[in-house]
């Protein structure tokens, strides 16, 4: 695949666009995924995914910039980077600065790093829907609360309250987080399904998040 890729890019005529994000695998472990949008000789859209690499380090322009470098270096395809298509995290705009450093080091200096960036329009719509469900600066809401100490009031009643005052959705928060806190908990909840249904898959309830876009709608889903 990647020979074939490589092959393919050095025949273009056009320059590659270019998508990549980072997230957080169910390992715990942060990836920096790389993906190339391109016309080939034929003049038909490819599309391939250049890169899926280990992230280490804080998630800062600088080492998403420095990671999708080794990325080009590999390819081989300095010479053609076209545009960006990225979530709208301000670490992105970082990211296009220090690329655009790296190719001035080498020679090429008509590189726009703001001009190169397109916004994500799946992440806007994002934003907006956590708006309506939540209310404004959900992001440091959520992180007030990840940084509550653990078995505080701060981390106990605090929390609930605070998620009680974002409406229904937010006591269903509540109920969900009491019960996938713990194994034991989900085992009592798998036992009183199967009481009742004992022919029936028993699932088990899903926690939404703010980075999982889609989320808080299969949470609510899962809970009816």
């Amino acid at each position: 695949m990647k020979l074939r890729d490589k092959e393919s890019l050095h025949q273009v005529e056009t320059r590659i666009q270019y998508s990549f994000d980072l997230w957080t695998g169910p390992n715990r472990h942060a990836y920096l995924g790389t993906v190339g949008h391109w016309m080939d000789a034929q003049h038909q859209l490819q599309i391939g995914l250049l890169g899926l690499q280990r992230f280490r380090g804080a998630h800062t322009g600088e080492n998403q910039a420095a990671s999708f470098w080794k990325v080009i270096c590999d390819f081989e395809v300095h010479h053609l980077i076209g545009k960006f298509t990225m979530d709208n995290a301000s670490n992105n705009d970082t990211t296009l600065v220090y690329i655009a450093k790296y190719l001035t080091e080498i020679g090429i200096t008509n590189f726009d790093s703001i001009g190169s960036r397109v916004r994500c329009f799946g992440h806007i719509l994002n934003l907006c829907v956590q708006a309506f469900l939540w209310g404004e600066d959900i992001n440091a809401f959520e992180w007030n609360i990840l940084l509550s100490e653990p078995g505080t009031i701060t981390d106990g009643i605090s929390e609930l309250l605070n998620w009680r005052k974002r409406g229904p959705l937010g006591k269903l928060h509540n109920i969900l987080l009491y019960m996938t806190r713990t194994p034991q908990r989900i085992d009592r909840f798998e036992d009183k399904v199967r009481l009742h249904n004992p022919h029936e898959t028993v699932c088990i309830p899903k926690l939404g998040n703010v980075t999982r876009w889609p989320s808080d709608y299969e949470s609510l889903e899962r809970a009816f």
